[in-house]
């Protein structure tokens, strides 16, 4: 997990806690996504302490997380949050918006449809009754279009 440190015109630096790293990005290459958790969540800090979401709060542009620690109402902000923070399942990354673009959508549809269309072509190659069915349907249409003239 990394925090934004700038923006400018087209680049983004993060810094990452678990390297000691700041690193930088275009606009459109940065690996940003912000998660916000909601109430019934579990988050863990990076001093391990871990509530059960009650509320959320946007404070100046920061995430407040409010929840119960040990019988202590305990708020939490989004940067002490654990930077293990994995999302693994599919319904985790849905639901924090970690979603591929349309883009690589759009690459993987073409390509199983591709791959259906080679698959059916295949199958017909090796039937030979269907291969003759669309020479003998092929040469019908020709002697009959011969036929018209």
């Amino acid at each position: 997990m990394g925090q934004v440190m700038r923006i400018e015109e087209r680049t983004v630096s993060l810094y990452f806690d678990m390297t000691a790293e700041e690193r930088t990005y275009a606009h459109a290459q940065a690996p940003l996504t912000r998660v916000r958790f909601n109430p019934g969540d579990k988050i863990a800090t990076n001093n391990n302490i871990v509530i059960t979401v009650t509320s959320v709060v946007d404070q100046v542009g920061l995430y407040v997380y409010h929840g119960d620690y040990l019988g202590t109402n305990t708020a939490v902000i989004e940067t002490e949050l654990d930077p293990n923070i994995r999302f693994s399942k599919a319904t985790d990354r849905l639901l924090t918006h970690q979603l591929d673009s349309n883009h690589w959508f759009n690459l993987r549809y073409r390509t199983l449809l591709q791959i259906a269309r080679l698959a059916e072509a295949q199958s017909s190659l090796a039937d030979p009754a269907s291969t003759l069915y669309c020479q003998r349907s092929r040469t019908t249409v020709r002697a009959e279009s011969a036929a018209r003239r």
